[in-house]
């Protein structure tokens, strides 16, 4: 630990000293305090100590009566019931009897407040912490010059994260698919987001300038400090269900603490905690003075606490995850492959996704998903299901009556041996729009905004491109509030106007992938070359489809007419493509070597999950192998230097004590010698007498026994002879 002179001198001339407890070395920290504590300090110093809510974790909870009356520990109206489920009316159970028939007074928690420090109970992970906050406020004693202040924060998280690390990049992966909590999950769960730390930091700094507004110097007069947000109802349970909704697939479950068994002890042990804790008046807002004028409203603005995360991980956790991906470094890869049918789309798209663990989007993807939407009862889905089953009917409606149009032209004898049609087995197409509102839908969630995706030749042309990827922005006025334009209403044959449109930059896909053939029969030869007559029948693969969809892709992409295509609509918006010709003939290994060279041009993605090949895997675990050797040798070296110290420590101590008590025991024998002679003596010439002369006052049992004995030993005296002193 550093001890030099130098380092003694830059405490002592530094007016504030902060020091995260959590992350410096306690040794470093106790020299510190004891510094100043010593110090003949000839200026006002300020210590804060960031410390953490872990130092509360077995301390038992604070209980009110239900029939108690305010007071000390009144229960707070706005947060009682945190963390409790709501009972409907008239399911209430039963309130529990005693031996007497009379209703049991249950207790309710109260929350603990700031002067409760002396209360807390540290797990033994955190006795430690505990002992220097108590060192550094008692250093106030002794130092008039020294104020302290420890804040107790909650678990911290925010920008990349610590202690929320691994659950959050669980959530991010999707993998595994749900997040687990522990118990019911109604312990609560105090939280700070690590940025309104800083900036409570700053608040007490700047508490001792002369300038300080009065709430702020009344900061000056609190050692003890709650550093939390306000998250409401701060479980663990909302905690988890927030995290797996805002970052991974939504989907929680109860497997308890064993689900995280793969996790640092540190990065889930405060799943555990249940401390009810609000936070301190320290985050309030100021006043401004009465005398402020019409600046008051500047002024009022300049003493507001500037919250980053006032509410929490729950109601924040789209700038929580930004936050994540920024700090981590984790993009999206976002690609668009498109190319005729059979040319290697679907084969190219499961193995990039596979590679960059991006899901593939694909149309069959988008319509099965969007009847999904459409069977929820009336009522129950949402308003785009209620839009896709009202049009699903409209299609189906329509498809029977031509139906029965076409019957009713038959004879009757046919039309009789004809089997009633099934409605709802009638096949249905979407219409585009429908399908476009459900990819852009796709495209925002959560795995396909954190990861990124691939879609797979949908959408097919320039003007499905214009749909799903642009958008008109809003228009404002003066005072902030959107201007209403109402959507023109389009003549028969007229196009939609696409002026003053720009891109969705968040779905819109970075690397654009086109495969192609100078030749249409080698797709016909490629599909015989993959795929058997039996895997053809019934799919879009069949000589007739196969046309039908070469030519409607023909048409759209290299059109005589001189028509956009898809690809003019990507170069228009600045994107370099990468057009794969001879689709049919280049080697797949070489193919998927050349996209990826193409989608790293910029970069190279980051996922957890990215690899070029074994060996590049295999060099990746042995650098991660080294790492946590290396961790381990210096947190060895560290342990071997502590119980070093603490042997060192022992040895003496044990030492000492046994010096100890070898003096003693030489004391003892010293005094043993000398008093011997006198023993003797007392032995030898008073003690059978004194004993003869008591035995007789129990014969004799006189009135006055003090008498009887002093004229017993007188008389026995005369019988004794005196004792040779040369014996003793």
């Amino acid at each position: 630990m550093e001890r030099s002179a130098e380092f003694r001198r830059t405490i002592l001339e530094a007016d504030v000293i902060v020091y995260d407890l959590i992350t410096n070395r306690y040794e470093e920290i106790d020299y510190v305090i004891k510094t100043l504590k010593t110090a003949d300090l000839q200026q006002d110093k300020t210590l804060i100590l960031l410390s953490t809510v872990m130092t509360w974790v077995n301390t038992p909870p604070k209980f009110q009566s239900a029939s108690a009356e305010g007071g000390e520990g009144e229960v707070d109206p706005e947060a009682e019931g945190e963390g409790e489920a709501e009972v409907p009316e008239g399911e209430q159970e039963p309130p529990e009897l005693d031996a007497n028939g009379e209703p049991i007074v249950k207790k309710k928690p109260v929350f603990f407040k700031e002067s409760d420090y002396h209360l807390r109970v540290p797990d033994e992970r955190y006795q430690q912490m505990k002992t220097l906050e108590t060192l550094a406020m008692s250093s106030v004693k002794t130092q008039p010059r020294l104020t302290v202040h420890v804040l107790c924060s909650g678990i911290r998280y925010g920008l990349g994260e610590s202690r929320l690390y691994e659950i959050l990049r669980s959530a991010w992966l999707q993998n595994p698919s749900s997040l687990s909590y522990t118990g019911k999950g109604d312990n609560l769960i105090p939280t700070i987001h690590i940025v309104d730390l800083a900036r409570l930091t700053r608040r007490i700094v700047n508490a001792s300038s002369p300038q300080a507004p009065p709430l702020e110097k009344a900061l000056l007069k609190k050692q003890y400090i709650f550093a939390f947000d306000r998250t409401p109802r701060p479980t663990q349970k909302r905690l988890i269900e927030g995290i797996s909704r805002g970052i991974g697939t939504g989907k929680v479950d109860n497997r308890g603490i064993e689900a995280y068994s793969h996790i640092p002890i540190e990065q889930k042990e405060f799943l555990l905690i249940n401390l009810k804790m609000r936070a301190s008046d320290a985050f309030k807002d100021g006043e401004p003075p009465e005398d402020a004028g019409d600046d008051i409203d500047d002024i009022a603005k300049k003493l507001r606490f500037p919250w980053h995360c006032e509410k929490g991980i729950v109601e924040n956790i789209r700038m929580i995850n930004e936050e994540f991906n920024d700090c981590r470094g984790l993009h999206p890869v976002k690609i668009f492959l498109t190319g005729p049918p059979a040319s290697g789309k679907t084969y190219y798209a499961e193995r990039l996704a596979a590679y960059y663990n991006i899901p593939r989007v694909h149309a069959k993807e988008l319509a099965e998903r969007a009847f999904g939407l459409a069977r929820f009862e009336e009522g129950q889905g949402t308003e785009l299901g209620e839009e896709i089953k009202a049009k699903v009917e409209e299609i189906r409606d329509a498809l029977m009556a031509k139906i029965e149009e076409e019957r009713s032209a038959l004879p009757e004898e046919v039309q009789e041996k004809l089997a009633p049609v099934d409605r709802d087995s009638l096949p249905v197409r979407l219409p585009d729009e429908l399908l476009f509102k459900i990819l852009r839908i796709r495209l925002t969630e959560n795995d396909c905004r954190n990861r990124g995706y691939i879609l797979d030749g949908f959408p097919k042309t320039y003007k499905q491109a214009q749909e799903v990827f642009l958008y008109k922005p809003k228009k404002f006025d003066e005072n902030g509030e959107e201007i209403p334009e109402d959507e023109p209403e389009l003549e028969e044959g007229e196009e939609k106007s696409y002026d003053g449109f720009v891109v969705r930059q968040e779905i819109f896909p970075k690397s654009v992938i086109v495969l192609d053939t100078s030749d249409d029969t080698l797709l016909y030869k490629r599909i015989r070359d993959t795929k058997r007559e039996q895997e053809i029948a019934g799919t879009h693969y069949t000589g007739p489809d196969m046309l039908r969809r070469l030519t409607a892709y023909r048409a759209a992409n290299n059109s005589p007419t001189a028509e956009p295509s898809l690809r003019q609509f990507f170069i228009e918006q600045g994107v370099v493509l990468h057009e794969q010709g001879e689709c049919t003939t280049v080697d797949g290994a070489q193919a998927i070597k050349s996209f990826k060279i193409y989608i790293e041009r910029f970069e190279k993605p980051f996922n957890y999950m990215t690899y070029d090949n074994d060996e590049e895997r295999e060099h990746v675990i042995v650098q991660r192998k080294v790492q946590i050797e290396t961790q381990e040798k210096d947190k060895a070296a560290l342990d071997r230097e502590e119980i070093i110290e603490r042997e060192v420590r022992r040895q003496k101590e044990q030492y000492t004590k046994h010096r100890l008590e070898q003096i003693k025991e030489y004391e003892r024998d010293v005094l043993d010698a000398k008093s011997q002679p006198i023993r003797q003596y007392l032995m030898d010439n008073l003690v059978p007498i004194l004993t003869d002369g008591l035995l007789e006052i129990c014969k004799r049992t006189p009135g006055d026994p003090v008498d009887f004995l002093a004229e017993y030993l007188f008389r026995r005296s005369l019988d004794v002879p005196y004792p040779d002193p040369t014996n003793y």
